[in-house]
């Protein structure tokens, strides 16, 4: 599976207002519902320097794995979204 990269050319709804949750909406399946919903639980999550700590890093993990589950996503897996999501300057 390839990681989708937002598309300047798409017109995305109107509460995708940042790169990140384009990216996460391009990458699972046009949701734009859990698009917005994984952003929330991200930023609420995610702490200062989250991506060089192991422990900050599987808190994120964690929150990205409650999320699909509760929209009864198995693929992509939480491990596929960390890495989009690791990407992301907004995070």
């Amino acid at each position: 599976m390839k990681i989708k990269k937002p598309n300047s050319n798409t017109t995305y709804p109107t509460s995708l207002t940042t790169n990140a949750k384009r990216a996460l909406y391009d990458n699972l399946c046009r949701n734009e519902d859990l698009a917005n919903t994984l952003d929330e639980k991200i930023m609420t999550t995610k702490k200062d320097s989250w991506r060089n700590n192991k422990i900050k890093t599987k808190a994120v993990k964690y929150a990205i794995k409650e999320v699909l589950k509760n929209f009864q996503v198995k693929e992509p897996g939480e491990e596929y979204i960390l890495k989009i999501v690791k990407n992301q300057r907004d995070y």
